[in-house]
């Protein structure tokens, strides 16, 4: 930023906002982790109940 004839003081503030928003995405990235696994549950619970049901309606048909 001294390239561009920017002030230290401001050129520091600058810095230590970006390292906020760096350390805010990671929080974010951290919350969602977990949520992956239980996404993933739930989809295999969906496809378990897709296939009994499917399993009942075949046999109720025939």
């Amino acid at each position: 930023m001294t390239g561009a004839n920017v002030p230290d003081d401001q050129a520091y503030r600058a810095a230590v906002s970006v390292a906020e928003r760096d350390k805010d995405l990671t929080t974010v990235g951290e919350r969602i982790t977990p949520l992956e696994g239980r996404v993933t549950l739930l989809a295999w619970m969906i496809g378990f109940n897709l296939a009994a049901t499917m399993a009942v309606l075949w046999t109720l048909i025939k």
